[in-house]
């Protein structure tokens, strides 16, 4: 579906990304994780068009993405951005059909029976009916994050980019968010890649795990593979145990404070 090849790209002469490559499969879940500054959110907006690439392509269903008209690329690419502050009057219901806006013609000013039918559908698998009346600058934190994978969706995308949108969210938001991810993953077949900082949850959720470190990957694959202890301690200069979930089978991170002598004191 996607093809990232020798990417160079950055703010002014400052490079974030340099050389980067890789290869998308149809329906992946794919988690970008990485320190800070480690160019996350950089890939993130140059595969959405927002950042040009200095050098290098993103190829999307065999077409350069630069190639794409804005509501054509919009009909297959959708982005959730981090939590912002969404402070204009306008419902939960009304901000999801925006996302209808790529569907639509120029001179068509009302909705049709078919972008009716995607937000009602989009509404029902978000579960954002409780509050879809509701003016969106009162919601919550995890209620926004809802709305705004919502909108994303009523443009029915072929693949959804999503920029942490966990962040500052608490453990049963960031769990909420990332089983609908994976529902919509496993029974839609809906193509994702997801920043992600919490790397216990990068572990659970997504099938594969692209570790980026200072502009570059630094490691590529299944979670068990990627998130190896030399691995960890390399790239965020932190040392963890890493053990397995008991339920999932799934790598999850301990943290080792200091170097263990104030235990065994």
């Amino acid at each position: 579906m996607l093809k990232v090849d020798g990417l160079h790209c950055g703010y002014g002469t400052e490079f974030s990304l340099r050389g980067v490559s890789f290869s998308l499969a149809d329906g992946e879940f794919a988690a970008l994780v990485g320190p800070n500054g480690s160019g996350k959110t950089t890939l993130i907006k140059t595969l959405s068009r927002i950042l040009r690439p200095e050098q290098g392509r993103i190829v999307f269903k065999d077409k350069d993405v630069l190639r794409f008209g804005l509501r054509e690329f919009a009909r297959k690419v959708a982005v959730v951005t981090q939590d912002v502050n969404l402070s204009f009057d306008i419902s939960v219901e009304e901000f999801i059909a925006l996302g209808r806006i790529p569907h639509q013609s120029d001179l068509q000013f009302f909705e049709s029976r078919e972008d009716g039918r995607v937000i009602e559908e989009v509404i029902a698998l978000t579960k954002t009916e409780k509050f879809r009346g509701r003016m969106i600058n009162t919601l919550s934190g995890g209620e926004r994050q809802l709305v705004m994978i919502a909108r994303a969706l009523a443009q029915e995308p072929e693949l959804l980019l999503l920029d942490e949108p966990i962040v500052h969210l608490d453990i049963c938001h960031q769990v909420e968010i990332l089983e609908l991810l994976s529902r919509l993953n496993r029974e839609k077949g809906l193509t994702m890649i997801i920043v992600l900082h919490e790397l216990n949850l990068a572990s659970e959720y997504c099938r594969r795990l692209i570790l980026l470190d200072n502009g570059r990957i630094e490691n590529d694959g299944a979670p068990d593979r990627v998130l190896t202890p030399d691995a960890v301690e390399k790239v965020f200069k932190t040392k963890v145990l890493v053990e397995k979930n008991p339920q999932s089978g799934k790598p999850y991170l301990i943290v080792v404070s200091g170097n263990g002598k104030e235990r065994e004191a």
